[in-house]
This record gives C-alpha cells, structure tokens and sequence, in this order.
C-alpha cells in the first residue's frame, strides 16, 4: 500500500481521492481511519 500511484485500485484511488482514504476492507472506514484508531488503543 506505500508508495506507487495507487493504479491498481483504479478507478476507487484516484489522485483527489487516494487509496488511503478508500475503504479497502469493508469495514466502513478508511485504512487511514483505521490506523488513526490502532494509534489511540
């Protein structure tokens, strides 16, 4: 998931809209979402 231009999430990531913010796993949130609430546990 680091680096690169997010390609193969096409066309979810886009470049106003990148892969961090995407809900990748079904889980209602964002991976940034998601790793913002790991950071407070």
């Amino acid at each position: 998931m680091a680096g690169g231009i997010g390609s193969r999430f096409w066309p979810k990531s886009r470049n106003t809209y990148p892969k961090q913010f995407i809900d990748i796993l079904g889980s209602g949130k964002s991976l940034l979402q998601l790793t913002y609430q790991r950071f407070l546990k």
